[in-house]
């Protein structure tokens, strides 16, 4: 009854998916509340020309990852995760290993969701965040651990109606009930800053911004797994489209935070998009910037939930070797306990969570270099190759912890890169020498 049910529904194997609705599935991933937050972060460091050069590396990280995905979906057409790839090229403990790290990436980005979550929530309702948490991540625990790859599909054309009609209809309404010239001379007053570019050592920082974001999508659950439900020959055009269509979304969100800026200081950047439900009195445009709101968070959240209890299922649980029905009950109880560690987490709001975004994509600095050498590599990763990542895993993160998080992503990057390419190296050149 349950055979080669999981794989067909849970994980919806055998979907092939076009350029257009992939490009759905990407956006419901990617448009999330830290998408939002790190954006009104960058905007208040770095002003307009510094939130446009952010979306054009974020749109440069995408197209340079089709590639890539295009070549693991040639060489390994019939996997499923990012972990099949890491099995193919590594061997038992060193596979698992790696799977691990990237399990471990996954876990913190839930963590950060929930931080940001817990935010959105205070601001936007009045009742106890314990209680809307609880709720939200009840929700998240059924569309994703529960409902399956199929479930999420079938909703996220909705979703994504929901928040194309927020980003286009809420600044028209405002500008046309306000006009655009009191919102501008707000900004002036209250933010000239935003205005102009003065610093141009926040070049470094929007540098770093594209190594941290092509290593978080490097090791990305979400996105390999959507790599392998695309038809082969629309991966790399969909992923390009998605990197021009998602390089628009800040630029549309921009105008809905420099709303909520316009006659008010704030507290935290990442809280100044949700604050917008403040500017609004109309309850239709109300209950949708509410919903756009709930929508981003569950899309992404969902999406992430689904992945990675997938990965962790077939690569390292006693399940993967067993019936789909116990593959089900394993993808149940692990989601559950996943959603239950973000509730927990959620319910401890912290301030730290750019932080906390820089050591996430430190992680993904590291294996950016090991990831290619898995899909581009004739050699399998040996042991040393592992330990030479760890080991520049542990100079970024000495660096992190002296609140250098720039310097520790392009050193992080950098040693691993170095270190595994020489090792790698070594060891082709050993094999060769033997054989």
């Amino acid at each position: 009854m349950f055979m080669n049910q999981y794989e067909k529904k849970y994980a919806a194997r055998h979907a092939s998916l076009g350029a257009s609705f992939g490009v759905l599935t990407l956006l419901a991933r990617w448009v999330g509340p830290d998408t939002i937050f790190f954006s009104s972060e960058i905007l208040m460091r770095y002003g307009l020309l510094g939130i446009i050069i952010y979306t054009l590396f974020h749109a440069a990280a995408f197209v340079m990852f089709g590639w890539v995905a295009h070549s693991a979906k040639t060489k390994w057409p019939e996997s499923l995760t990012l972990g099949d790839i890491i099995e193919r090229k590594t061997e038992g403990v060193q596979s698992n290993i790696l799977i691990a790290l990237v399990a471990v990436s996954g876990l913190l980005m839930l963590a950060i969701q929930g931080f940001i979550i817990h935010h959105m929530l205070s601001i936007l309702f009045v009742i106890p965040v314990p209680i809307t948490l609880f709720i939200f991540m009840l929700f998240c625990y059924l569309y994703g651990g529960v409902w399956g790859m199929q479930g999420i599909l079938k909703l996220e054309p909705f979703k994504l109606a929901i928040i194309f009609a927020a980003i286009i209809f809420i600044p028209v309404y405002v500008f046309i009930q306000q006009g655009i010239e009191p919102i501008y001379n707000g900004l002036r007053l209250y933010h000239p800053y935003l205005l102009y570019w003065k610093d141009y050592s926040s070049l470094s920082f929007l540098f770093s911004s594209f190594l941290l974001v092509f290593g978080l999508i490097m090791i990305d659950r979400t996105s390999w797994q959507r790599t392998f439900m695309l038809q082969h020959s629309k991966v790399r055009s969909t992923f390009s489209l998605m990197g021009l269509i998602y390089s628009t979304i800040p630029l549309a969100i921009l105008s809905m935070l420099m709303i909520s800026l316009s006659n008010q200081g704030y507290e935290q950047a990442g809280d100044v998009l949700f604050e917008l439900i403040y500017k609004l009195s109309t309850s239709f445009i109300l209950a949708l910037f509410v919903t756009f709101c709930i929508i981003i968070a569950t899309s992404t959240v969902g999406a992430e939930l689904n992945a990675l209890t997938i990965l962790i299922v077939r690569h390292l649980s006693p399940a993967k070797y067993k019936s789909d029905a116990v593959k089900y009950q394993y993808s149940y109880i692990i989601s559950a306990c996943i959603a239950l560690g973000v509730y927990i987490a959620g319910l401890f709001s912290t301030h730290a969570i750019v932080p906390l975004i820089f050591f996430n994509g430190m992680i993904g600095a590291v294996m950016i270099v090991p990831v290619f050498i898995i899909i581009y590599g004739k050699k399998s990763i040996k042991s040393l190759e592992i330990i030479s990542m760890f080991f520049a895993l542990g100079i970024g993160v000495m660096f992190f912890f002296s609140g250098n998080y720039i310097n520790a992503i392009w050193i992080s990057f950098s040693a691993s890169a170095l270190l595994t390419l020489l090792t790698y190296t070594m060891n082709m050149n050993s094999s060769n020498s033997i054989s």
